[in-house]
């Protein structure tokens, strides 16, 4: 019988979330499409349909939740109050909720952190995180040339440096968390949020 769509969408999903736990246990370096389609209790056919290779399904897991976090914030900004710092304030809570949330995220992070070497294929990876984080970065530097303007913004340290230091921070907290899961209760989301926002406004 053939497929529908809705059954093609769940197998490549399940491939996908295979691939996570594969690459997670065994690191992408090592990890084979076999691994990947005996987890998801398919066929190498059926990964076949929908990816080329591993690196295909690496770089579709890098655009899923990495590309949609920049949509997420696009959204989360729009919705905010118009003031340069609550819209920083709302990309900072928006990255703290967005990537502590779902467990499939926190895998992913865990495999480009500590699971992927450098090789031809992962270099391009690598770039593709670059450009999200310069993107980011970018955004909130945006912001902060707005909100230094207005002069809600303390216009003492550079705008570049200070949307630098600011994302740094965040992924620094992050990392930290894949090490100590118990970062959060001497340093809740809310606590980081709050004094990261205080660095910004004007003394």
């Amino acid at each position: 019988m053939r497929k529908t769509k809705e059954d093609a969408d769940k197998t490549k999903q399940a491939i996908l979330e295979a691939a996570l736990d594969v690459f997670l246990e065994k690191s992408y370096e090592t990890a084979t499409l076999n691994n990947i389609a005996k987890k998801a209790n398919l066929t190498r056919g059926a990964i076949y349909w929908h990816f080329e290779n591993k690196f295909d399904i690496l770089k579709e897991l890098t655009e899923m939740y990495l590309g949609s976090f920049l949509t997420k914030i696009d959204e989360e900004i729009s919705k905010t109050d118009t003031s340069s710092i609550c819209q920083i304030e709302a990309l900072v809570k928006k990255y703290f909720d967005y990537f502590t949330s779902d467990k499939n995220i926190k895998k992913y992070k865990q495999i480009i952190e500590f699971k992927i070497g450098f090789t031809k294929d992962t270099s391009l990876i690598h770039n593709l995180l670059s450009e999200i984080k310069i993107k980011i970065i970018n955004k909130t530097n945006n912001l902060i040339l707005q909100g230094q303007t207005k002069g809600n913004i303390r216009t003492d340290l550079d705008a570049k440096f200070l949307a630098f230091a600011v994302i740094n921070m965040i992924l620094g907290f992050d990392r930290a968390l894949m090490f100590n899961e118990n970062i959060y209760d001497d340093f809740p989301s809310d606590y980081i949020v709050k004094n990261l926002i205080k660095l910004l406004k004007t003394p």
